[in-house]
């Protein structure tokens, strides 16, 4: 290019006219992306984001906070099955079992979470098992 930077051309950005903007009144940056067309955050008429490099975001970052539910109840095994609560063991079931069909429904499939809802799934129904057991021979 140049200037002799040695980097590639940059093409120019295409401009949607104030007219064709909706009545917006000033001439906006066109969007197009995997986002689909229209506006990108904010509704603002900027670009959509197309590809972060780097860290990973929402479909990493949330499974991995997740994995302490699962991680806590495989801990509380240790522990007698007095300190088990039924209400919270039959409430984490259901809200497992709701987000591994969130993580399996999404588009692309998030199977970090799932593995994270499977994996907490089986350990309270385990502890779930376990409090049964212990409140039967309680009784006896």
């Amino acid at each position: 290019g140049r200037g002799g930077g040695g980097g590639r051309e940059l093409s120019p950005v295409p401009v949607v006219a104030a007219g064709e903007a909706g009545g917006r009144g000033a001439a906006l940056p066109a969007t197009e992306g995997r986002h689909g067309g229209g506006a990108g955050p904010q509704g603002r008429g900027l670009p959509a984001q197309q590809g972060v490099q780097g860290l990973p975001h929402e479909h990493f970052w949330g499974p991995v906070a997740n994995w302490g539910l699962p991680v806590a109840a495989f801990n509380d095994m240790k522990k007698s099955p007095e300190i088990v609560s039924g209400r919270m063991t039959l409430a984490l079931c259901f809200y497992s079992l709701a987000f591994m069909r969130f993580a399996y429904k999404v588009q692309p499939r998030n199977w970090l979470l799932f593995a994270c809802h499977f994996t907490n799934e089986v350990a309270q129904l385990i502890q779930g098992g376990r409090l049964i057991k212990y409140r039967l021979e309680k009784k006896n």
